[in-house]
């Protein structure tokens, strides 16, 4: 089967997509285009639709099934391309295409123009798959319909468990590209806040920032500084994907304190490495964790709480090794493997009826 794959954005999801997509005997061709004109109110949008135009015009036709990631530019070149040379079109929504929270400025769709283009983009396609019930369930207040979920798959043969040793610093782990967008979205001022009171309890411990240090980097190092801890704060930039689960394996805690996600990926990362991961309360996270079961959740921008979970799992080994032990069950859940078969079983049935359509 030749399966074309467009999408909005690149990262380590991508290419672990193009690989499930191959492990099951698909031809893939990949068409990205980079958000490079995205800053130029709609136009930028608009150009980057021609390019995406010109890059997969071939490519469609020559497909027997087009498969898209986010439901917005690439996708609506998608459905378009799809129209025109008769094949099938699978939209995966991913997030912040179906979003409109304006408490923190998120979401496509909270643009009465773009939303249109998503409503549009959706009801046309031939499968859409959401990757948690959470955006599914806002894929329903958009386009009218309840897609199924296909969730996000870890390879749990790469971030497993290593035998747990103590080193002289504890480590509080978290893990994001550093832009301004996404150190609200995820929660990093509260972060940095709770840190400076766990602190004053605990004094061998270094919260560990990994990700790409952008625009947001330079408020973060500020605040730290600002809240005197700055020598407990570590910014590692961006790392290697084999030093990531490594960092994964060997922290105390992962924490994710984030206000969105339409599938908290790093969580269950974290979860599959078997650590103690603490969380926020928002829908997508309670369809991964339960509450002291496999993590702890807090209400997102909350510091004293989150340094009172955080305080809990370093001071209670017991806790700790149950939240570790169940992490690693729970994250089996939403395993690589998991997504491939049911990728396989969505694709075979498109495929079968396309045939028997045309």
């Amino acid at each position: 089967m030749k399966v074309l794959l467009l999408s909005e954005f690149h990262g380590t999801w991508i290419e672990q997509e193009i690989s499930i997509l191959k492990e099951l005997h698909n031809y893939v061709t990949y068409i990205y285009v980079p958000p490079k004109y995205d800053y130029i109110p709609f136009f930028g949008g608009f150009w980057r639709i021609i390019i995406f135009f010109k890059k997969a015009f071939a490519s469609a036709h020559a497909s027997d099934v087009i498969f898209c990631w986010w439901a917005f530019s690439a996708a609506f070149v998608a459905i378009c391309l799809g129209k025109l040379f008769k094949k099938p079109v699978i939209i995966n929504a991913v997030g912040v295409e179906t979003e409109w929270d304006l408490s923190i400025d998120l979401g496509i769709s909270r643009h009465r123009a773009y939303r249109s283009v998503v409503h549009w983009v959706l009801r046309n396609s031939k499968k859409v798959i959401s990757i948690s019930q959470y955006i599914s369930r806002n894929v329903k207040k958009i386009a009218g319909f309840s897609p199924s979920v296909v969730y996000e798959g870890i390879d749990t043969e790469k971030f497993t468990p290593i035998k747990y040793s103590r080193s002289k610093d504890r480590m509080i782990l978290t893990v994001a590209t550093l832009s301004k967008a996404n150190c609200v979205r995820k929660g990093y001022d509260t972060l940095l806040k709770a840190m400076n009171m766990v602190l004053k309890e605990i004094s061998d411990v270094k919260l560990v920032i990994v990700g790409e240090k952008k625009d947001g980097y330079p408020f973060l190092k500020k605040l730290a500084e600002n809240l005197g801890i700055n020598d407990s704060v570590i910014f590692k930039g961006k790392v290697s994907e084999k030093e990531l689960i490594k960092m994964y394996q060997r922290c105390n805690v992962f924490i994710e304190d984030s206000r969105q996600e339409g599938f908290p990926t790093v969580v269950v990362e974290a979860m599959a490495c078997g650590r103690p991961v603490i969380s926020s309360t928002i829908p997508s996270v309670k369809e991964v964790i339960k509450d002291y079961n496999e993590g702890i959740l807090v209400p997102p921008n909350n510091s004293s709480e989150l340094a009172m979970a955080i305080m809990k799992v370093l001071n209670d080994d017991d806790l700790a090794k149950k939240l570790s032990q169940n992490a690693r069950s729970r994250a089996m859940c939403f395993s690589k493997e998991a997504r491939k078969k049911k990728l396989q079983n969505i694709l075979n049935k498109i495929c079968l009826q396309s045939f028997i359509e045309n």
